[in-house]
C-alpha cells in the first residue's frame, strides 16, 4: 500500500481521518475516526477490508534540527493471530511519517 492522500480534522477530542491509498496498483478511499490520528487509520483499515490489527509499538524522533527537520517514526503492528511486523518511515511532517511507517509494517505482512 502507498499513500496519496491523508488528511484529519478534529472535534471534541475525536480526530477523523481521510485517506486515498494505493492497494495493488487500485486507489481505495476511506475514512476512520479515533482519539488520535493512528487509532483514526487503523479504524479506516477496517472498514475497507484490511484484516484487523493494532499499534503495538511507537517511536519517533527528529533527524536534526530546524524548521525543515525530518522525523523517522518506528511502528509494531500485532495482527490478530498475534503475529507482528515493524515499519518505519521518515517524513518533514510527523504526522505523515507515523502513517508512511503504518504502511511500511503493512507492506511486509
Amino acid at each position: 500500500m502507498d499513500a496519496q492522500r491523508f488528511e484529519t480534522e478534529s472535534h471534541n477530542g475525536t480526530i477523523r481521518c481521510q485517506a486515498r491509498l494505493l492497494r495493488d496498483d487500485q486507489p481505495i478511499e476511506f475514512s476512520g475516526e479515533g482519539n488520535g490520528p493512528l487509532a483514526a487509520l487503523v479504524h479506516g483499515f477496517g472498514t475497507v477490508g484490511v484484516p484487523r490489527f493494532e499499534i503495538a509499538h511507537y517511536s519517533e524522533h527528529a533527524l536534526s534540527s530546524g524548521e525543515e527537520a525530518a522525523a523517522i517514526a518506528y511502528i509494531q503492528i500485532k495482527h490478530a493471530n498475534g503475529r507482528t511486523r515493524w515499519g518505519a518511515a521518515v517524513d518533514t511532517n510527523i504526522e505523515l511519517a507515523s502513517i508512511k511507517a503504518v504502511l511500511s509494517a503493512l507492506n511486509r505482512s
